[in-house]
């Protein structure tokens, strides 16, 4: 469990095609494992996000692993946090959380999480965020939420884009079904992966929003 393998196309990536254990390390530390997304430095060291331990597990350049830093539980009805995806960011990373069932509205965050471990809330107040990419066109976050939860479900329809500006929230998009996961392209398009509909959504620099694979998952 908790594997994560590197290879050359990881930037930064130390011993390329070494496959590192994560899961082991972090069951010797007592925790649960369940490695989500993995992160890279100027300095060949990686930073794996496990969200079954709630921190990220450094990896530096000789292969070595520790707990870089770790994320609280939550204040309401104590969730925990439940860390999903960690992207580079300046001066460290940018990291989101799902939190636990029962996925509470309004629980989630975005933490930057500088070089030194420490953990610093950017905006709260989300829901079920799966992903977080910055924006080329300006540096900003922008986080993905995958859906309200009711009922031991994640309701269809209810995903939404939302872009961390530097007074607040904007909403990029809503009603999106079970999105997954994002991406910037270097022309500032940026692509919303649908895990229900098995759809690809593009939005373009002016943020419309166009079907580009998959059917039945329209604007």
């Amino acid at each position: 469990v908790g594997t994560v393998e590197t290879w050359s196309t990881v930037p930064g990536a130390a011993n390329p095609g070494m496959a590192h254990s994560v899961g082991n390390f972090v069951i010797g530390q007592g925790l649960g494992s369940n490695t989500y997304s993995v992160a890279a430095d100027t300095m060949n060291n990686l930073y794996v996000v496990d969200a079954g331990a709630n921190s990220i597990i450094k990896i530096d350049s000789a292969g070595g692993m520790s707990v870089f830093a770790t994320f609280p539980s939550l204040p309401q009805a104590g969730q925990e946090s439940v860390p999903t995806k960690i992207v580079t960011a300046s001066n460290g990373f940018y990291v989101c959380n799902l939190t636990g069932a029962p996925c509470l509205s309004g629980a989630a965050s975005l933490f930057h999480v500088d070089l030194a471990g420490t953990v610093t809330t950017v905006q709260n107040g989300l829901t079920t965020l799966v992903d977080v990419a910055v924006d080329p066109a300006d540096g900003r976050p922008v986080v993905l939420s995958f859906g309200q939860f009711a009922g031991n479900v994640f309701l269809p329809n209810t995903g939404t884009i939302t872009k961390i500006t530097a007074t607040g929230t904007h909403t990029v998009a809503s009603g999106l079904s079970h999105p997954g996961g994002m991406g910037y392209t270097s022309n500032g398009d940026l692509y919303v992966h649908s895990s229900s509909e098995g759809g690809l959504l593009r939005f373009g620099s002016g943020l419309n929003m166009a079907l580009t694979q998959g059917t039945g998952w329209l604007a």
